[in-house]
């Protein structure tokens, strides 16, 4: 498979030389060309069901939108993404288009667009664990302090307890002596 694979290479690679000798130019056909530096790396929903933002691997980003008379679909958006920043240089919005049903015929792609969703709902996932776990954090921090505030209104009211107890204890002696010294 992979010799075919170099193969068709090398005759293509032939043909495009003898063609240039003779002042013709010969290219591959746009749909199967190889775009292995394209990856895409993330993606955000801009508009719920409306605009989609995708990151690609190399830095750059391409923006899609869903037409109104259209049905949102998440996966059309990514391949119409990828088609748009494949060819946006060579075909119209429809070629465009066209090209994306093309892509999501690929194996390649297709294991690209699903992947990148499947990242997606796993980072979505891990942020929603994150939100939960902070809230989790702050009702245990506001417990505690609600532990450490009766526990020192205790300790404030035992040494008040202390004090009236010592208080009416001198009272009680104080009483006790002069009741002595008054008889």
């Amino acid at each position: 498979m992979k010799e075919d694979f170099y193969k068709a290479n090398k005759a293509y690679d032939l043909c495009k030389e003898m063609f240039s000798g003779i002042g013709l130019e010969i290219s591959k056909s746009s749909v199967y060309e190889d775009n292995n530096n394209i990856e895409i790396s993330s993606y955000e929903i801009l508009a719920r069901n409306k605009v989609i933002r995708i990151f690609f691997s190399d830095g750059t980003q391409e923006k899609v939108t869903c037409d109104d008379k259209d049905k949102f679909d998440l996966q059309r958006g990514l391949f119409v993404a990828l088609s748009k920043k494949m060819y946006k240089d060579k075909y119209t919005l429809e070629g465009i288009e066209h090209m994306a049903t093309e892509l999501s015929y690929q194996k390649k792609y297709v294991k690209m667009v699903n992947k990148a969703i499947k990242d997606h709902n796993k980072k979505l996932i891990e942020e929603e664990n994150k939100k939960h776990e902070e809230i989790l954090q702050k009702k245990l921090a506001y417990e505690r302090k609600v532990k450490r505030d009766k526990k020192k209104r205790e300790r404030m009211i035992n040494i008040q307890k202390e004090a009236y107890v010592r208080a009416m204890k001198e009272i009680g002696d104080l009483h006790k002596e002069r009741g002595e010294k008054g008889e």
